[in-house]
């Protein structure tokens, strides 16, 4: 099994569909298509309509929840609260220190 995380393709979520009518089990399936049987569960409890899984419908639910999610935001540092400020501030790991005294010290 392949390692670390790949989306599935449209043409995998059609095998998925026809291979899941023909009642093969999850297992198999997992290893035609090459991924873990854990994926394949939760692409099946994810993408499950009222008629069963499809394919087509699959890519269409995956590609609705990818549009909506927004650019992942990276944070490198710390959020302080500055009581006497009555403020937010972020610092860097480096100034967290200093940061820290600047806000302890505007409490006085």
């Amino acid at each position: 099994m392949p390692t670390g995380y790949k989306y599935l393709s449209q043409e995998q979520r059609y095998k998925i569909e026809i291979m899941y009518r023909n009642k093969v089990s999850l297992r198999s399936i997992a290893a035609n298509i090459g991924i873990s049987p854990l994926t394949l569960s939760r692409e099946l409890r994810r993408n499950k309509g009222d008629r069963g899984y499809r394919g087509k419908q699959a890519q269409s639910k995956y590609q609705e929840r990818n549009s909506r999610q927004g650019k992942a935001l990276k944070f490198k540092g710390e959020l302080l609260y500055c009581r006497g400020a009555d403020t937010f501030r972020f610092a860097s790991r480096t100034d967290f220190i200093r940061s820290f005294t600047h806000c302890s010290s505007r409490q006085s």
